[in-house]
């Protein structure tokens, strides 16, 4: 069986292009997605499925797997003809060029490029100028009809209307002969009506006016009905932009929905007047910014946010002069008695606690505006006895060097000053 189809699809020598810079590498990487998208939807649309990798021999014929018979794999001939004005090196660069398409067909079919079920054959003819084309046709052992498509030439009468153009713009900017007229067929200019193109009066289209006709011929036509912006509908006459383009933002003057008010009031826009100098400017600054305080009720202090600590009596360390008396008198010694000894100890002060403190974070207290002034902590069942089942702790400024300034909660007969 035999798929063949034609197409447009411009194929260039691959190595001869330049794509040793970064932006060679992007160009040749969009050339082969474009190559490989169009090749992609001809085969899907023209040629439908792909051959099969298997067929069923039935005496002379190979019908497709389902049929009664021995199954022998498939054997798919590709051969691609490369129709360009030019031909190229078929060693090297005809290849290359083709590059793209037998990735494509091999990702279409299944089986890799260089799998055993494919002979590949790169050919070339030559075509008119304009003229970019590839015909793919494969060949397998499947037996049907055969399957000929060949898609509409659509590339060159957009490059003959290219050429067209460009053919006029060089016939009308070519310079006359020094002693002969213009031709536009204006009286008034000149000695007998001889000046040269584009002089004051002159009835001859400059080289301006020429490219704008042609860019108006080449944009499709729009539908009269659908929205249009303000540069597509007039010229402008403050920045000399014709349409559509856009005007130039460089150019003093007012400018409303993107154009300036001459274009917008020529396309037909309601123009708002101008109320720009109604508008206040911005108040300069008076010296350096400031933030400003919360606001306060009367007569509320004002708390620094400071972290928050706990003294706990059972974590701190004893004094070594009354616990020494402890010890010494034993169990004869009275609670009575250990608190009068305390109370004169000279080391500790009475508070009967070593110095320094071994403090416990509060963090639930961190940031707070203004923490509570007392706070109530249980007491482990060790120093139950001792201390009681809870204990009061009231807040209280502390500083120390491994702290900085902070709140303390400590009983009221500790020192927390360092």
């Amino acid at each position: 069986m035999k798929r063949v189809v034609e197409f447009d699809l411009v194929t260039k020598s691959e190595p001869n292009q330049r794509f040793a810079s970064t932006a060679g590498m992007f160009a040749k990487a969009a050339r082969t997605k474009a190559q490989r998208e169009a090749v992609r939807a001809v085969l899907r649309s023209s040629l439908g499925s792909p051959p099969p990798l298997h067929v069923v021999q039935v005496g002379d014929r190979f019908e497709p797997v389902g049929a009664v018979g021995m199954a022998v794999r498939n054997t798919i001939a590709v051969t691609l003809t490369r129709i360009a004005p030019g031909l190229l090196d078929a060693f090297e660069n005809l290849p290359a060029a083709l590059k793209a398409i037998v990735d494509e067909v091999a990702a279409w079919c299944g089986p890799k490029d260089n799998d055993p079920i494919y002979t590949w054959k790169a050919e070339q003819r030559k075509s008119e100028a304009g003229i970019y084309r590839v015909e793919l046709a494969i060949v397998d052992k499947l037996t049907g009809a055969d399957r000929v498509v060949r898609l509409a030439e659509t590339r060159s009468a957009g490059v003959e209307a290219e050429r067209r153009v460009k053919r006029a713009i060089t016939k009308a900017t070519k310079k006359p002969q020094r002693d002969g007229p213009c031709g536009c067929g204006a009286t008034g200019l000149g000695l007998r009506g001889f000046h040269y193109p584009g002089a004051s009066g002159c009835a001859k289209p400059t080289v301006r006016d020429l490219h704008a006709a042609a860019e108006r011929l080449l944009v499709p036509p729009r539908d009269p009905g659908s929205e249009q912006a303000a540069r597509e509908l007039a010229d402008c006459t403050t920045c000399a932009v014709r349409a559509p383009h856009p005007c130039k933002k460089r150019v003093p003057g007012r400018m409303v929905f993107g154009v300036h008010v001459a274009r917008a009031i020529a396309a037909g826009l309601h123009v708002p007047d101008d109320d720009r100098a109604k508008v206040k400017p911005a108040r300069a600054l008076r010296g350096p910014r400031k933030l400003v305080p919360a606001a306060r009720p009367a007569g509320q202090a004002v708390l620094p946010i400071l972290a928050a600590w706990c003294a706990l009596p059972w974590e701190q360390a004893p004094c070594a002069s009354c616990d020494l008396v402890r010890r010494i008198g034993g169990d004869s010694l009275t609670e009575a008695a250990r608190l009068a000894v305390q109370s004169r100890c000279p080391t500790c002060g009475g508070t009967g606690r070593a110095k320094g403190r071994v403090l416990t974070r509060a963090a639930r207290y961190d940031g707070l505006d203004e923490p509570p002034t007392t706070i109530t902590a249980s007491v482990p069942a060790e120093h139950v006895q001792r201390y009681g089942s809870t204990v009061t702790l009231t807040r209280q400024k502390f500083t120390s060097g491994a702290t900085g300034p902070c709140w303390v909660y400590a009983t009221t007969d500790e020192r927390t000053t360092t």
